[in-house]
């Protein structure tokens, strides 16, 4: 039997329900035929809060703990890293044998799913981290403006009031998307600081090939919510643009 690495999870996918995961994320690998990318099944539920009830006699609505259960970072990389080594099984066992290179990319969809289960890609680059820092410094140096503001004319963002330099301030649901309002600049800033923590983390230590290589040590570190970009988790239903990790 071939080893395996033991990661600890709250919940683990059991072989007849993988199929049925509503979340993914993609790891990407070049042939030499091209790049490709591997959709990987995994348990990473959004779970809504539910606003409680004036009424006494309402029941909160019952959870199913098996469709919202989540399974832990751990688990996830150590798919992605058995779903790696799927596509060449006897290089597993050649000493020093691993991923080298582990970085976030974006990607496009050149077709759908092809028969053998891959996703023919184009397109495919790293995310720029420079320009991702650029924009976070930007974010943060408005959010200081509005401050600086904020002492002069009283007029801070706290509830439903907003600065008028604050881009909530200006919004109108009835004249824009209602669908896509505006966020406060207090809290951009917050995302934009928490964005230059973990790309600090990420020219610091190689904490993706680390990742990839011992899935183990991946709970905590947040890899999968994003370190230069977004959330690498996907429901499946929505799968139609970019996203995750590339090993080489």
């Amino acid at each position: 039997m071939a080893p395996h690495i033991e990661c600890p999870a709250t919940y683990l996918i059991q072989p007849d329900s993988i199929d049925k995961a509503r979340q993914c994320c993609f790891l990407c690998l070049q042939s030499q035929n091209g790049p490709y990318a591997i959709q990987v099944p995994c348990r990473r539920p959004e779970i809504e809060k539910e606003e409680p009830s004036p009424f006494a006699f309402i029941r909160p609505k019952q959870v199913n703990p098996t469709e919202n259960a989540s399974e832990s970072d751990a688990v996830i990389w150590n798919r992605m890293l058995d779903m790696y080594y799927e596509m060449g099984h006897w290089k597993r066992w050649l000493p020093f044998y691993g991923p080298v290179s582990v970085k976030e990319v974006e990607f496009e969809f050149h077709r759908a799913k092809d028969q053998d289960g891959l996703y023919e890609i184009y397109d495919v680059k790293s995310v720029d981290i420079k320009r991702v820092k650029n924009i976070a410094d930007c974010i943060i140096e408005k959010n200081e403006a509005c401050n600086d503001n904020a002492k002069i004319t009283m007029e801070y963002c706290y509830g439903y009031m907003h600065n008028p330099s604050c881009p909530v301030s200006t919004y109108d649901p009835q004249l824009l998307d209602f669908l896509d309002p505006p966020t406060c600049i207090q809290e951009e800033a917050n995302e934009a600081m928490k964005r230059k923590r973990k790309i600090s983390i990420l020219e610091t230590v190689d904490v993706l090939k680390e990742c990839a290589r011992s899935p183990q040590k991946a709970n905590g570190l947040g890899t999968l919510d994003g370190m230069a970009q977004d959330s690498c988790i996907y429901n499946t239903e929505y799968v139609n643009t970019t996203v995750l990790v590339i090993l080489v």
